[in-house]
């Protein structure tokens, strides 16, 4: 990711966060609406089903009932009983007039019916059986009271009492292969049939098997043919009109053919492929009610498929049922246009808000930072304003804690070094407790000669100025040849070299340091407004141990051991401007030391007298007398 500001960072988090939550909202509502959508039309679609069916099912029980009777009249039963031959003109008539009383059960239920469509409106056969809409003009398969009748005997064989002309013959509407068997009990089916029109139409056959009076022998069977029914259809209709969101419409599928009064559709095939399709998998599985959805001309679809006469012996039919979804499409966009609309002024008020959290969050934030670069420059006064109460006040509270802290921890190492060697300092702040080492050191001790004459009537004020002016200039020359102050007695300053770390050299440092101490002090003798002074100087080098000694509140780094007192003791019997050193610092000078051996001097504390060397320079050229040896010391 790119390096981004916090505010840019928390403006995009925002973003994703209001987009993640719409888009969500959006497929979730959309789940919801289409599941509710789809569940109430489910159930209004199988009420208006159930009421159409109910509806189908009281005129198709009385005219059942009709039937029943007449296949128990006499003249059904003779007629079979014939077998073969032509019925006389008196029991046809006979059958006519009772097959009147189907008719009138049937044309009972009928609402009135309109005009016949023109016949430019139904002149198109492949437009009419493909399913389109005739535009709710009601027609039948002939005039109001039309009706067919046929004999089934129990062989197969078809007899029709359609006319009165004599002889058997099969009718269009009714053919041997059409019926598969004699049905022990009454059955509904359909079967397509020519019309004037020259397209086929759906026909209501009425299978009702005809018994022996005596026996209860079948013998046979009465088919009655009658158009297919509009009662209840109408009703659904009206129900669901063409104009109105969730219309439902509803039509037969039969003989490979759908017929569809109540639907207008710009692709009737495509609709004939999607019901083909679905009948195929049924026939595949057994025949049973199922729902399919489906697109037709960029129309959503819920289509319900039921049998209509399972286990008949005419062709299967099947009801087909059509429920426009495009209300369900309509209300969905409409919602995701509002929880667009909604996510985008979610989108901005969480920029707005944002922008403005940032901004609050970033003053803090911005101050803390300035602080903490001013803390990495040294500057140990800085604090920030505590601008709020939540976690930015506390951390604000927290720097400035830690800021006070290494405040008092800089002036606690300034008075360190102030009070001690910065080398030591540095490594009392590592490592508070230096323990006690054995040390290969060159011992230094500077002392101002009749100091006590020369400072004798003068304020305690002016000894301060002239000694710190004295020590100044003497600690820069420890510091400048690697050396480290020890402590300031008075008027003396002790210098080790060699501890806590060595210089290299350290004999030779502490020998320069020595000669440049005297140099420095006389020239600011011709530039002090102080009394002049003169130093004596006293080195000596060797084994010593180093480390802090004190008490548990109170340590000093110091050197102990023989070698120190020596350098003391020589620094003692120095005179004003000397530099005296005893016989292990010449031998490890070589050939640079330049001076004078004196003679044989005792000093305090030593059972042996040793001859000092004054150093008077530093040079490779003059080699150390042949006397200088390192004599065996003692002291106490």
């Amino acid at each position: 990711m790119p390096n981004l500001s916090f505010s840019a960072r928390l403006m995009l988090a925002m973003m994703l966060i209001v987009t993640l939550v719409t888009a969500g909202a959006l497929w979730l509502m959309r789940q919801r609406v289409e599941t509710s959508y789809l569940r109430m039309s489910e159930e209004r679609f199988r009420s208006q089903i159930e009421m159409f069916m109910g509806m189908q099912s009281v005129r198709l029980e009385s005219i059942r009932e009709r039937c029943r009777m007449l296949a128990r009249s006499a003249t059904v039963v003779e007629a079979l009983q014939l077998g073969s031959g032509d019925l006389p003109d008196g029991m046809l008539r006979d059958l006519k007039a009772k097959a009147r009383v189907v008719r009138d059960s049937a044309t009972a239920f009928d609402e009135p019916t309109a005009t016949k469509p023109d016949p430019p409106e139904l002149d198109n056969p492949s437009k009419n059986n493909s399913g389109t809409e005739l535009k709710r003009r009601q027609y039948r398969l002939g005039p109001p009271d039309f009706i067919d009748l046929a004999l089934v005997s129990s062989s197969g064989r078809v007899q029709s009492l359609k006319s009165g002309a004599a002889g058997n013959f099969t009718p269009q509407w009714l053919r041997e292969d059409r019926v598969s068997f004699v049905p022990r009990e009454q059955q509904t089916g359909y079967l397509m049939a020519d019309t004037p029109y020259r397209f086929k139409m759906p026909r209501e056959v009425i299978l009702s098997p005809v018994h022996e009076p005596n026996t209860q022998e079948i013998l046979g069977a009465l088919a009655v043919g009658l158009p297919l029914s509009e009662y209840g259809e109408n009703s659904l209709y009206d129900l669901n009109r063409p104009d109105r969101p969730g219309t439902i419409s509803n039509g037969i599928w039969l003989e490979n053919q759908l017929f569809m009064r109540t639907v207008s559709i710009e692709q009737p095939d495509a609709l004939g492929s999607q019901v083909r399709l679905a009948v195929a998998k049924q026939d595949a599985g057994g025949p049973r009610t199922v729902s399919v959805r489906l697109t037709l001309s960029g129309t959503p679809y819920q289509m319900l498929l039921r049998p209509l006469n399972s286990n008949s012996a005419l062709p299967q039919a099947w009801g087909v049922m059509l429920s426009s979804l495009a209300g369900m499409d309509a209300e969905q966009k409409a919602l995701r246009n509002e929880i667009l609309g909604t996510g985008a002024l979610a989108l901005a008020a969480g920029l707005f808000l944002s922008y403005f959290l940032s901004r609050g969050l970033m003053r803090p934030v911005r101050a803390l930072v300035h602080g903490t670069g001013r803390i990495r420059e040294g500057k140990y006064d800085t604090r920030v304003r505590v601008m709020r109460k939540d976690e930015l006040g506390t951390l604000s509270e927290s720097f400035n804690e830690m800021a006070e802290g290494l405040q008092q921890r800089e002036r606690f190492r300034s008075i360190l070094v102030q009070g001690t060697d910065y080398e030591v300092a540095q490594r009392l702040i590592e490592s508070p407790a230096l323990g006690g080492e054995r040390r290969d050191v060159s011992v230094l001790f500077c002392d101002i000669r009749g100091f006590t004459a020369v400072t004798d009537g003068m304020v305690p004020e002016d000894i301060i100025s002239m000694l710190n002016e004295h020590m100044t200039v003497l600690t820069e020359c420890v510091h400048k040849h690697h050396g480290v102050v020890d402590k300031f007695v008075g008027d003396l300053i002790m210098a080790v070299f060699g501890a806590p770390e060595s210089g290299g050299d350290d004999a030779g440092n502490a020998a320069r340091c020595a000669l440049e101490m005297v140099e420095r002090r006389r020239t600011l003798n011709t530039v002090t407004a102080h009394p002049l002074l003169e130093v004596g100087i006293g080195i000596a080098s060797g084994p010593a141990v180093a480390g802090c000694m004190g008490s548990e509140n109170r340590l000093n780094y110091t050197v102990l051991g023989v070698r120190v007192n020596l350098a003391s003791r020589l620094c003692s019997n120095a005179a004003p401007g000397t530099v005296l050193i005893d016989s292990i610092t010449v031998h490890r000078l070589e050939l640079r030391a330049v001076g004078k051996l004196l003679e044989e001097q005792c000093f305090k504390g030593f059972s042996q007298p040793m001859r000092p060397f004054r150093l008077e320079g530093m040079t490779a050229e003059i080699q150390p007398p042949d006397e200088v040896r390192e004599p065996a010391l003692t002291g106490d």
